[in-house]
């Protein structure tokens, strides 16, 4: 890209120092991105981007404390809805990658690949394409034909990951800060979208999918 481009503002979340420095090195390489900011949270983030004039990326990693990944990118787009969010993670997993992706996400680059891959997901967000590291491709492909694809929401996840662990309605709804019922309401939804007769068939199946 030549000196007339347009620079790209840029916002990196991770709670990794090390990393950071990193991408940040690594966006140094490319005169027209500016780094904007660099955070450690969710919450630092949303903080960010409603006091930063310009952003026009945020590179975000999925395992930062903070927000959920699904409310963190549901609250990022209703202040921006032009922002390009994109997901810098250790999680190669196509069903969280396909559900974000459709929540709004705009790329989904592996930490691995980061340094082969960042800079051209930039670019790509930036021009309006969606951009997912290789080693996913043909996955979300196969995922996307595929009429069976079962996505859970985020509270449906927590739920039965914990019941994954033994943990009874009670122990769950404790530990989640939720009532019983609301407990037996995501449980109901989880087996239904699962086509499971239990809890117990419902965790099976979820780990089968690589749903938790």
């Amino acid at each position: 890209m030549n000196e007339v481009c347009k620079k790209i503002h840029v916002v990196i979340a991770d709670d990794h120092p090390l990393f950071i420095k990193g991408v940040e090195s690594l966006l140094e390489t490319a005169g027209h991105i500016v780094l904007v900011d660099k955070v450690p949270d969710g919450d630092s983030l949303l903080h960010c981007v409603a006091s930063v004039s310009q952003v026009d990326v945020v590179v975000l990693d999925l395992s930062m404390p903070g927000p959920p990944s699904e409310e963190l990118i549901d609250a990022l787009l209703a202040h921006n809805a032009s922002m390009g969010l994109i997901a810098l993670t250790m999680h190669a997993n196509e069903h969280l990658a396909l559900r974000l992706l459709k929540r709004g996400l705009s790329g989904y680059v592996l930490k691995d690949a980061a340094f082969d891959d960042l800079l051209h997901a930039i670019e790509c967000v930036v021009s309006g394409e969606v951009f997912v590291s290789s080693g996913l491709v043909q996955e979300i492909k196969l995922l996307e034909n595929d009429a069976q694809t079962v996505y859970l929401t985020t509270q449906e996840g927590r739920v039965l990951k914990e019941v994954s662990q033994g943990l009874s309605n009670k122990e769950v709804a404790q530990r989640l800060d939720i009532s019983e019922r609301t407990v037996r309401f995501h449980l109901g939804n989880c087996c239904e979208k699962l086509g499971a007769q239990s809890r117990t068939e419902a965790v099976t199946v979820a780990r089968a999918r690589r749903l938790i």
